[in-house]
């Protein structure tokens, strides 16, 4: 059994004793702890102060100038190419006047001068303007004229054609000759554009001077 002791007489009694058996005086009982009447509260941290919000003033945004790009410069390869398109540009314009112009012009005098070389006088009267035609008569008297004036030839090679302007426009191009002798001749066709545009022969001699 659990024992208390008298603090006064030191006399042991039990523990539920309130007064000591031999002298009578109170056993000083330490009370029992007292259980708190409400749950305690969980404590929580404290909650940071805020400063109030300070509007600030409207200042009017200044505007930005903005820096335009540097312009580029001409490199070399930009100069190069810019060469070569304007070669290109005439080499074409060239073409175009060679091809448009003076081609039908050389393609009817050399189909003349083959026609007459070959002794084909009737392909080369029919070539002839209405004009030479009349005055001829027929292709017997080209072939005379061609043998009386003797012009007759082996050989030819053109060596120049011009385009003259005009309405309507004319051609002449100039041919060296190879005569039967071999000697050389130079000879002239004049030509111009007859119905459908179509190159005609309209004359044929020495070069005029």
């Amino acid at each position: 059994m659990d024992t208390i002791f008298c603090q006064y007489c030191g006399t042991p009694n039990s523990i539920d004793a309130r007064f000591c058996k031999s002298c009578g005086k109170p056993i000083n009982v330490a009370p029992a702890p007292q259980q708190p009447l409400y749950p305690q509260q969980p404590v929580y941290p404290q909650q940071p102060v805020y400063q109030p919000y300070i509007q600030q003033p409207n200042i009017p945004l200044q505007p930005v100038a903005v820096a335009s790009p540097p312009k580029k410069k001409h490199t070399g390869g930009t100069i190069i190419l810019g060469l070569l398109l304007g070669i290109v540009g005439v080499c074409v314009a060239i073409f175009g006047y060679v091809y448009l112009f003076t081609m039908p012009i050389q393609n009817t005098a050399n189909a003349f001068l083959t026609a007459m070389q070959n002794q084909d006088f009737a392909t080369a009267y029919s070539m002839l303007g209405p004009e030479v035609q009349n005055q001829l008569g027929n292709p017997e008297n080209l072939q005379i004229a061609l043998n009386s004036n003797g012009w007759v030839y082996k050989s030819y090679k053109s060596t120049s054609v011009k385009r003259i302007p005009g309405n309507p426009p004319q051609g002449v191009v100039l041919a060296d000759l190879t005569l039967l002798d071999g000697s050389m001749f130079t000879l002239e066709v004049d030509l111009q554009t007859g119905i459908g545009s179509v190159w005609q022969i309209i004359g044929f001699g020495p070069p005029a001077k």
